[in-house]
């Protein structure tokens, strides 16, 4: 079974794909139904069997990466070369599959597939991705065996400069720490948390931490240890009844939120593991949970029902307090800026493709709402993949993204002006600060994962040397 990430449903694939109604060989709900990342498929079933007989040619019993290429290339209207780019940026491999497509995969030019470079680039053209340098986690060394995918870097900060991280792979989550002179990775402890693909994780405190997945649990981990790789939960929260996309802990560290494909929200107590309140919006499949840090109460949740919501954990009913429409491109990511005792500023990054949509936006939270919108920066040629404030830059905010289209940029928070930006060569797929240092790590498509640093006097972003 191949994983395949739910692609700009509403916005482009309904305009790229090109259904054949005429001989009615692929329905266009067919595909959009395989497209569903959270489903996997009982194909014995009567409903299902059709769905495989039109993407199972070759009929080896599964729809794979070889028969969707067939569709996109017979049905839209992609060349050759943007049919490989979509597989690349959008399948996420079974490592229970034999297939190794995307870790072998060699990105196409730029040329084969965009438009060409926003005005007033400054990009830093070196391709590092896959050299041998400092900064750079090489896996063998540790024992390890590289991931066909990471999902997901969170950072650990026990401590203010801590540089410690956790990295969802697969099944796994593997506990790091980088030397902040060295740039060495160390390598603290990994555990099999789920028995499906791990979404996410996040922290509690110095000694726990939540982790959810593709199976519809959430559970409370001690953050593992060489000594220990075979640690087991210390509660669950069930619940859910489908994929859980996203979940965060509240500063006061009692209370848990937690979003999912089943279209509900929930609270829940940590202490207890018991759901408080649940709400279930229609097409509100949950992308990205994230409380704000000085407020205590109130959390945002980003949603491919392309709306962005204020909600308050003691509001009864249980209801967003502010909810409104971000476009035509739903939001995928996002974090806060904290300042001065308040929570100011909110950035998101939104789903995009071809240089269409991959927005980054800046929202006022002191007067939150659909015409608060601070600034619109479009230059991404896809979704950034995460979009993370610099808390400690001087002397004004810098947020930090990672693209898909390969890029790193560095945004001035004040005017939303471009200050530098890194080429990579691969698929970014998360990035995260670590510490209040200047260092920051990043994984790509091909499960590299390599350490930057941001320069605050020249206001610049480098790979680690």
């Amino acid at each position: 079974m191949v994983f395949i990430e739910r692609f700009y449903l509403d916005d482009v694939i309904e305009r790229l794909f090109k259904n054949d109604q005429k001989n009615n060989r692929v329905k266009f709900s067919d595909f959009m139904r395989y497209l569903d990342e959270e489903q996997t498929y009982d194909y014995n079933k009567q409903e299902y069997k059709q769905s495989l007989e039109l993407f199972d040619q070759d009929k080896n019993g599964k729809a794979d990466i070889e028969d969707i290429k067939r569709v996109l290339k017979t049905y839209s209207s992609l060349n050759d070369a943007q049919v490989n780019h979509f597989i690349t940026l959008n399948l996420m491999n079974d490592p229970n599959a034999n297939d190794d497509y995307e870790k072998n995969y060699e990105g196409e030019g730029d040329e084969n597939f965009t438009k060409g470079n926003p005005p007033n680039f400054t990009t830093n053209q070196d391709n590092f991705a896959g050299k041998d340098r400092p900064g750079r986690l090489e896996w063998e060394n540790f024992g390890l065996l590289q991931p066909n995918f990471i999902s997901y870097i969170c950072p650990v900060l026990d401590t203010p400069d801590s540089n410690k991280f956790l990295i969802c792979a697969e099944f796994l989550i593997h506990y790091f720490d980088v030397e902040q002179k060295t740039g060495a990775f160390n390598h603290i402890g990994s555990l099999k948390s789920h028995d499906k693909v791990v979404n996410m994780c996040t922290p509690v405190n110095e000694q726990l931490f939540i982790s959810c997945s593709r199976d519809p649990i959430i559970k409370l981990y001690n953050y593992p240890s060489q000594d220990d790789n075979q640690i087991q939960p210390t509660a669950l929260f069930e619940g859910h009844d489908m994929s859980v996309t996203s979940a965060s802990v509240s500063p006061c560290k009692t209370r848990l939120i937690s979003g999912s494909r089943d279209q509900t929200t929930r609270l829940w107590d940590l202490e207890t593991q018991q759901q408080l309140q649940s709400r279930k919006i229609e097409r509100n499949a949950i992308t990205y949970l994230k409380f704000l840090p000085y407020t205590q109460d109130l959390f945002i949740e980003c949603s491919e029902d392309l709306t962005l919501r204020l909600w308050d954990i003691r509001a009864r009913p249980f209801k967003p307090s502010i909810e409104f429409k971000v476009g035509t491109n739903f939001a995928t990511t996002c974090d806060v800026l904290s300042q001065d005792g308040c929570d100011k500023l909110l950035v998101t990054g939104h789903r995009g493709f071809n240089e269409s949509g991959a927005d980054v936006k800046l929202w006022d939270l002191r007067e939150f709402g659909e015409d608060k919108l601070v600034w619109n920066y479009p230059h991404h040629k896809f979704n950034p993949e995460s979009v993370r404030f610099v808390q400690h830059s001087d002397p004004s905010p810098v947020i930090i993204t990672a693209s898909k289209d390969q890029q790193m940029h560095l945004i001035d928070v004040e005017k939303g002006d471009q200050l530098d930006s890194i080429k990579h060569g691969d698929s970014f797929i998360s990035m995260d600060i670590l510490g209040n240092k200047g260092l920051f790590v990043a994984a790509d498509v091909k499960s590299n994962l390599n350490l930057f640093s941001y320069d605050n006097s020249s206001r610049q972003i480098k790979y680690f040397e």
